[in-house]
């Protein structure tokens, strides 16, 4: 047990996600009432995480956050999906993702940008009325961003 603790811990902290992500899904099959079951969740949720960033790749992204909606790093993987289609100029893509992100993440630090994000994809429309009010709730909801 201590030895394939200590493999995954090695994988995760060497930044090898996907070999960390199998040590630690082994490990959690292998003794689902182990003491350090929640640490190994959380580093498996973090590798998850860390590997669909790290891929840049929305659909990873989009599966975090079906998977883990209540981690802290949810917000984060919903506002990167806006942010890669907002890069692919896929401003139809971009506006869903970051209203997702509002919905679903209202006061998650990520929201004032999401709102900006919005507003941005937005004007690239060349749908001014809906950017301006876009601006005028980012005003209202996040004053310190006006």
């Amino acid at each position: 047990m201590e030895a394939q603790w200590l493999l995954a811990q090695s994988r995760y902290n060497a930044g090898h996600d996907a070999q960390a992500i199998q040590a630690f899904a082994d490990f959690l099959a292998r003794f689902p009432r182990e003491s350090r079951r929640d640490n190994a969740v959380q580093q498996l949720m973090q590798a998850r995480y860390r590997q669909a960033a790290h891929a840049q790749d929305p659909r990873l992204l989009a599966e975090f956050v079906k998977v883990y909606p209540k981690s802290p790093l949810a917000s984060e993987a919903q506002y990167q999906i806006g942010q890669i289609a907002f890069k692919g100029q896929d401003w139809v893509s971009a506006i869903a993702a970051l209203r997702k992100l509002l919905l679903d993440y209202p006061g998650s630090s990520q929201a004032p940008m999401a709102l900006i994000g919005v507003a941005h994809a937005q004007e690239r429309l060349r749908k001014f009325d809906a950017a301006i009010a876009e601006y005028r709730s980012l005003m209202e909801l996040f004053p310190e961003h006006a």
